[in-house]
């Protein structure tokens, strides 16, 4: 655990985006060196992208800069024995005060460590902690000296910060604008990626690539005029214009999903983390459902309520598509 790179980055506090690189590199390395065969890579963006749905972090893109939170515990909406998982920052000392104090409480409290699905050997294990009661879980907080609501679930209060497709679209601040003669790739709302080609809508989404500093800005067109926008919200925003729904919800195995390459905003996919302490994996669509065809690939979140899937989708704009997952 001490070679996870959340450990590492938790010894720091804050880091400038191109440092985690290179001790992201430097971890890969010496992991691969003892077991290369089980090691999964994935890019810096989809590790910071999973450390700060699980609660871990705060990446500042803009400034380049990542911001580890204060370690937490956050309670799960469980229907049964109460959990909590533990988000922020860690270290080995932490660790072995939860461990100890689950052994010597055994009959009260479990500690499970468990791996992320598809993650390669960086990535730092899921830690979740479960007991009779609230109560119990309580005194688990104090005892360890870290704070945690044992009230409300945060994927609920998370949610409710949040704010829906509507009124963000209603807050952008439009102006008449030339395009840039930077290179482009427009979101087809059809096939559910960008792309290159000459899209005549008066509504679109164009992601510019600026040729000098090589960073990404995102832009929402009506008309002649244009506003910059969060990619990802802005992939729903042109969805809910055209009333494209993409959203599949199975009530009986309590799984949502997404195209992949429709990801969820970050704070949403934050909610849905934080139902099960649980990254979502990824699979085919193995049958057509609406717009989405056989073979698709989706992210899917598992362990979630009805009423936590109907209220994503009302953030969203769109309407769930049942599905069996």
């Amino acid at each position: 655990m001490s070679n996870d790179i959340l450990s590492i980055l938790s010894s720091i506090g804050k880091i400038r985006i191109e440092k985690f690189k290179d001790i992201y590199d430097t971890l890969l390395k010496l992991e691969s060196d003892k077991e290369e065969e089980d090691k999964t890579l994935y890019s810096y963006w989809d590790i910071l992208n999973d450390l700060e749905a699980l609660g871990h972090c705060e990446v500042d893109y803009e400034n380049k800069y990542i911001y580890v939170c204060p370690p937490s515990f956050t309670l799960l909406p469980s229907r049964g024995t109460p959990q909590i998982i533990l988000a922020g920052g860690r270290d080995l000392q932490l660790i072995k005060r939860l461990q100890n104090l689950a052994d010597k409480n055994a009959e009260k409290i479990k500690v499970t460590l468990f791996n992320h699905p598809s993650k390669n050997l960086i990535f730092p294990l899921g830690i979740l902690i479960e007991a009779k009661s609230k109560g119990i879980l309580e005194q688990v907080t104090k005892r360890i000296r870290v704070e945690g609501n044992m009230n409300v679930p945060s994927c609920w209060s998370l949610l409710n910060q949040n704010p829906n497709i509507r009124d963000l679209i209603d807050s952008l601040s439009y102006k008449i604008e030339s395009e840039p003669n930077w290179e482009k790739s427009t979101f087809c709302y059809n096939r559910l990626h960008f792309k290159s080609f000459d899209c005549i809508d008066k509504v679109k989404l164009v992601n510019y690539i600026n040729p000098y500093s090589q960073q990404q800005q995102t832009w929402i067109w009506n008309g002649t005029q244009s506003s910059i926008i969060d990619r990802s919200w802005g992939r729903y925003a042109i969805l809910h214009h055209y009333k494209t729904s993409v959203i599949m919800f199975d009530l009986l195995n309590q799984r949502l999903a997404v195209p992949s390459s429709v990801p969820l905003p970050i704070q949403l996919a934050k909610v849905l983390t934080l139902c099960s302490g649980y990254l979502p994996r990824t699979k085919l669509l193995y049958k057509s459902n609406g717009p989405l065809k056989e073979k698709t690939m989706i992210t899917v979140y598992e362990r979630i309520p009805e009423a936590i899937a109907i209220e994503i989708s009302k953030k969203l704009g769109q309407t769930l598509l049942g599905s069996s997952l």
